[in-house]
């Protein structure tokens, strides 16, 4: 999984998945949950529920603090349209 919030775009060495036999996908994330609400509800209940069984565990490469002084007050939640659906 290559994902960035700020900063440069990572640079994929496309010849590692040829010679690998591996697969690139890419997911333009914000777009596929205002398609589908209901399936993003979905998929993230079936990775929580796997962390929690411990069927999955990232790997953590590196931790930092963040610095919150800078974060906007924080607004009224909306509900979302998917959270209590099962």
């Amino acid at each position: 999984m290559v994902g960035f919030a700020a900063g440069d775009i990572p640079r994929i060495a496309l010849n590692l998945a040829l010679l690998k036999e591996r697969q690139i996908l890419g997911v333009y994330w914000g777009e596929a949950v205002q398609r589908d609400p209901m399936q993003h509800a979905s998929n993230v209940r079936q990775l929580l529920q796997w962390f929690a069984a411990a069927s999955v565990r990232p790997e953590i490469t590196e931790q930092v603090t963040l610095d919150l002084k800078w974060a906007p007050e924080p607004s009224t939640p909306q509900p979302c349209p998917c959270a209590n659906t099962r």
